[in-house]
């Protein structure tokens, strides 16, 4: 199953569940060189080849990204449905709101922020998924990696899943599920946690690499 043809059918389930008779339609954007912003709402975005989208509000349901595209999502920008990252693209997501993405082929996503309902990594290529912030509810990984960086890391088995706690690089705590994290009581390799310093450990760290350096100048 293609990714166009995934999403459609995630979109005629929730037409049905939210009483459409047919998936919705609307305008569609295609951007496929330069720099562009979403400056209006879509039903369908697509962008290509080098291409940069801004998003920082209004709505799209879809968004697909090809090639060495890059797509950046901030602020009040809302996409209903979800973002498609194939081939070497970029998603970037620093705020706004996300029902789901999925990074494909060697495709980088980086969450910093915002609301998003589960990201997934799938295929045989080295796709990566960054996770540094934001409120994320599900993390699946089917193929390629998904990098958790934060602290205080408590990763409790669920059935077939496991439950995910910690903190933020920030302080902020988050909780999320890891999708068939726990087959067999072993912990998925493809989702791999980075612990970092907390902050009130850095500043620690920090100061005391001062206290030395002023020691050897004394010195």
């Amino acid at each position: 199953m293609n990714a166009r043809t995934f999403w459609i059918s995630v979109l005629v389930l929730a037409s049905a569940a939210r009483g459409w008779a047919d998936p919705p339609t609307g305008p569609e954007l295609d951007v496929f060189q330069g720099v562009a912003s979403i400056d209006q709402d879509y039903y369908r975005v697509r962008v290509y080849n080098d291409a940069v989208l801004n998003m920082s509000a209004f709505t799209v349901i879809h968004v697909e990204s090809y090639n060495d595209a890059t797509f950046n999502l901030s602020a009040d920008g809302l996409v209903t449905d979800g973002v498609v990252v194939e081939g070497s693209s970029l998603f970037n997501m620093a705020g706004g709101s996300v029902r789901g993405v999925k990074g494909g082929g060697t495709s980088v996503v980086n969450i910093l922020g915002g609301e998003l309902s589960w990201v997934m990594s799938e295929g045989l290529e080295a796709s990566t998924v960054n996770l540094r912030g934001g409120t994320i509810q599900l993390v699946e990984a089917q193929g390629g990696i998904v990098n958790v960086f934060g602290y205080a890391f408590v990763r409790t088995p669920q059935g077939h899943d496991s439950i995910l706690t910690g903190k933020w690089q920030d302080g902020t705590p988050f909780d999320m599920r890891l999708f068939r994290d726990n087959v067999d009581g072993v912990p998925n390799p493809r989702i791999v946690l980075h612990e970092i310093p907390e902050p009130y450990s850095l500043v620690v760290l920090l100061w005391g690499g001062m206290l030395l350096k002023r020691s050897v100048r004394k010195l």
